[in-house]
């Protein structure tokens, strides 16, 4: 921007000379600081060094205005300039403190724990054995939140305006790489009838809007080993994606639990389609659960709401047609290994 200043101011003081606007008599920037025998690269230097000198407000005076028309210019410039450069400076302090606070600890999570330890007092300060659980699940929730650097308003307007190759690459080989590679096989879809062999891919406008609403809803998930995630004759209120860890199910008699099947993803790799859902036939069905799904190790992945399932079939009702039946494919299948 300096640069471009410099060199524009330079035009304008031969565009006088050219146009003879100056007195004969007249000083000029070209004629006192022998401009006309200086070369491209040496000018350029110059009015470079004079651009510097002048929006940094330091004026060394070795090189400056000599008339009434370069002098008026030159005030255009600086007030301009140092307007100009004050914006982006700004912009540039607001990036650094957004970085900054993405690693600083969430104020949320000060309010946790000033609120367990309320709860704590009206229980005659008796420890809470859900506390450590409560800190814990909100800890990992709000350090792993991807979509955390989109969450206000500001935010989501200036992410809406990037190019949509750059916002499928950010949620793609970036953001969601795990579950990108771990659920690939559940949102492939071939188009309606007239396209019988071809599918849909990110160059559908209907399709990109589908998957970015998914990634905009996923939240992350952890659950330590024996964690029970959803009881039998439990209303399901999510879907669970998971891309890490085991989890049995089973069914409950007599309160006691008996597990018969396993649900195992790939712990280490996120290798293709090895990824696992947990209540996902009952929540998109409506369904309270009839098995028993609890964590053998520990285990991580993603959750979206049933709330925000329901929009996704309301805006989206062919494509969640279809994941559904792959849906209800694998849960056939889970259940007649359950009554092997």
């Amino acid at each position: 921007m300096i640069y471009l200043l410099g060199l524009f101011f330079l035009a304008y003081c031969n565009l006088l000379n050219d146009l003879n606007v100056i007195k004969l008599t007249d000083e000029t920037f070209i004629t006192l600081y022998n401009f006309n025998t200086h070369s491209p690269t040496e000018a350029a230097i110059k009015v470079t060094y004079f651009a510097i000198t002048s929006l940094a407000t330091v004026g060394f005076g070795d090189l400056n205005p000599r008339n009434d028309y370069e002098r008026i210019m030159v005030s255009i410039m600086l007030l301009t300039g140092v307007a100009l450069f004050s914006f982006i400076m700004g912009n540039f302090i607001a990036i650094l403190n957004s970085f900054k606070s993405i690693n600083d600890e969430p104020e949320e999570s000060q309010e946790l724990s000033k609120f367990l330890q309320v709860l704590q007092r009206f229980n005659m300060n008796k420890p809470l054995s859900y506390k450590q659980h409560f800190e814990d699940y909100f800890e990992f929730r709000w350090q792993n939140n991807k979509n955390y650097a989109f969450e206000s308003d500001e935010d989501k307007a200036i992410f809406d305006q990037l190019p949509s190759k750059t916002k499928i690459s950010l949620y793609v080989n970036y953001l969601y790489l795990d579950f990108t590679r771990s659920f690939r096989k559940y949102f492939s879809f071939y188009k309606p009838s007239r396209y019988r062999y071809s599918r849909f891919t990110w160059a559908d406008k209907y399709y990109e809007e589908f998957m970015l609403e998914i990634y905009k809803f996923l939240m992350p998930i952890h659950m330590n080993a024996g964690f029970l995630i959803i009881g039998e004759l439990e209303d399901v209120g999510r879907v669970n994606f998971i891309t890490q860890g085991e989890v049995k199910v089973g069914f409950e008699v007599n309160k006691h639990e008996y597990f018969r099947f396993l649900l195992q993803s790939d712990p280490v790799n996120h290798s293709f389609n090895s990824g696992k859902f947990v209540g996902a036939f009952e929540c998109l069905n409506n369904q309270r659960s009839t098995t028993v799904y609890r964590a053998k190790t520990n285990v991580k992945g993603f959750f979206i709401k049933k709330l925000n399932m329901n929009t996704l079939v309301y805006n989206f009702p062919d494509l969640m047609s279809v994941f559904k039946q792959k849906i209800t494919i694998d849960y056939i299948k889970m259940l007649s290994w359950l009554n092997f």
